[in-house]
């Protein structure tokens, strides 16, 4: 079974189709980037340069 999420992207809607099935790797490494963003949000100061770089390794 097909998996389509649509985004919308500067503007335009852009419809991204997975073939497989989600694995426990994907779906832990979305909670990852979740926690992550989270975290950086929540700050007094807002989210640093570190941050990015963090959200970019996830």
């Amino acid at each position: 079974m097909a998996y389509q999420i649509k985004l919308n992207i500067k503007g335009e809607t852009c419809v991204f189709t997975r073939n497989g099935e989600p694995t426990l790797r994907d779906t832990t490494n979305a909670l990852k980037v979740q926690q992550q963003q989270l975290r950086m949000l929540n700050r007094k100061d807002g989210p640093s340069n570190d941050d990015y770089d963090e959200n970019e390794k996830t």
